[in-house]
């Protein structure tokens, strides 16, 4: 009698929380999908598995909204309703007219984030956008290419250790690179991780982006209170812990050599994107701890996973790399030299293997964002308000509609001609609240991989990459092999 009872209760609890979205019942019923909805947990065992797994999900509903004339797709995490949206004019639309995040991602985020300007509402968003664009203006920008070439030769350096030998991971190196680079430009403080082998921090980071990406692909999850008896949560808060201690600590010293810098009269020209915040007025401790978070743990990632891919992508078309090579060369001269700010403006056909690896393998694979009102699209297709969205930066990418027949096909060729529509590609998100460290993450990849082509020859790991990459996903898009390669000392 009892278990019939509380069978009657879930039952009763479910048609009402379907009830209460009940508009956004019915307008996802008007766009087409493919896959089965379950009762309760609705799209959620498509996610279900290893981070490729996931990654292959995310595929598949891309593709399936580029099969619908009005390229959307939809899928629903238990009560949470989500339109895939692969049209690039319709995601230039919705990127700007939709700014939040969805509720439930951005309890997640907290966790580590805090009010972080990549997952926070709009109130705390505006003002923070306001006080941060102004560090990545292009005198800034400039600044910082010393410290990428820098940091770009010891990487150079410390490669030699695995050239002509084996096939490996680059992963590691280039993380180690863009770590001791963000901290640098961004913090002020000079790690060293590359001559350091060990890297609490950067480890705490990688595990935390592995736990949380599994939970938020997984509605039954989503209650705290279960959430607390699942043994990743204990892990959770220790790696977010290590994390976020890391940067108060970092926080706290930089604000007091800067009072100190203060009363001893001394004079400084050139400043990180931290003491440049510090010296701004309305800027607590708090906010800098959870924009400095953003800061090193969104740069150090989507720049190592960028030029990983890019490091893949030369080794499977040695043609392309030769090519990069002779512009290198033409850029520098014969002798092998750092790579400087005026450099970087003409290695324009090394900045088109970038960007079609970006397309191709763009970072972060899909933006997600609440939607507040009701709103039509050009297709036709209305979104009401309560639902969501995934604008798919994977589907946009590879959408033939905008990129051809060949959209499946790497091809640098296109993007020197510059036959692409704008809001098509979009790596590092799009609208308003698009990355603001689009430009930086940029320069830093042209010149780490220039200096990489400079001394080393790429070759392709044995058995591996024949064919497409295989990704997964874990916050970031990431290769399941963990980006192997050779190298060939020139």
């Amino acid at each position: 009698m009892l278990w019939q009872i509380i069978i009657i209760l879930c039952i009763l609890w479910y048609l009402l929380e379907l009830w209460k979205i009940r508009r956004v019942v019915a307008a996802s019923r008007q766009i087409k999908s493919s896959f089965i909805s379950l009762p309760l947990i609705g799209h959620s065992y498509m996610f279900i598995g290893s981070n490729e797994d996931r990654m292959t999900a995310i595929k598949k509903v891309s593709y399936d909204a580029m099969k619908n004339a009005s390229n959307v797709s939809n899928i629903r995490m238990a009560f949470e309703f989500y339109t895939v949206v692969v049209d690039a004019e319709a995601i230039d639309i919705l990127s700007k007219e939709f700014l939040n995040k969805p509720p439930m991602l951005y309890r997640f985020s907290r966790k580590l984030l805090g009010d972080g300007s990549l997952m926070a509402p709009l109130n705390i968003w505006r003002p923070r956008r306001k006080l941060l664009a102004p560090m990545f203006g292009q005198k800034n920008l400039l600044n910082f290419v010393k410290e990428f070439s820098k940091q770009s030769m010891i990487l150079a350096q410390n490669l030699q250790s695995v050239a002509g030998g084996e096939a490996f991971s680059v992963w590691p190196f280039f993380t180690t690179y863009t770590l001791d680079t963000v901290c640098e430009t961004a913090l002020g403080i000079q790690l060293d991780k590359q001559i350091q082998k060990h890297e609490e921090f950067r480890e705490a980071f990688e595990e935390y982006t592995v736990i949380g990406s599994r939970r938020m692909l997984k509605p039954w999850l989503y209650p705290g209170a279960i959430y607390r008896l699942h043994p990743d949560c204990k892990k959770l808060k220790k790696y977010g812990a290590t994390v976020n201690q890391f940067i108060t600590d970092v926080v706290e010293k930089k604000r007091l050599s800067m009072q100190e810098k203060r009363q001893t009269d001394s004079e400084q020209t050139n400043y990180n994107i931290l003491e440049m915040l510090l010296q701004t007025a309305d800027t607590s401790t708090k906010m800098l701890i959870e924009e400095m978070l953003v800061l090193v743990l969104a740069a150090t990632d989507t720049s190592a996973v960028g030029a990983s891919f890019t490091a893949v992508m030369l080794s499977k078309y040695p043609e392309v790399q030769k090519k990069v090579y002779e512009e290198i060369r033409t850029v520098i001269g014969e002798k092998n030299r750092p790579i400087e700010v005026s450099d970087l403006a003409h290695l324009k056909y090394l900045e088109a293997v970038i960007k079609e690896t970006l397309r191709l393998y763009p970072p972060v694979p899909i933006v997600a964002r609440a939607v507040h009102k009701d709103i039509t699209l050009p297709s036709g297709v209305t979104l009401v308000k309560g639902s969501n969205l995934i604008l798919s930066v994977w589907g946009a990418h590879r959408n033939p509609e905008y990129w051809g027949e060949d959209a499946e096909e790497f091809n640098p060729g296109r993007f020197i001609k510059g036959n692409y529509t704008q809001s098509a590609f979009i790596p590092f998100s799009c609208g308003p609240r698009g990355c603001l460290g689009y430009k930086y993450a940029m320069m830093s990849l042209k010149t780490m991989i220039a200096t990489l082509i400079m001394h080393y020859e790429i070759l392709q790991a044995p058995n591996l990459y024949t064919g497409p990459i295989r990704v997964q996903y874990n916050i970031m898009m990431k290769d399941v092999d963990n980006f192997q390669i050779k190298l060939k000392l020139r």
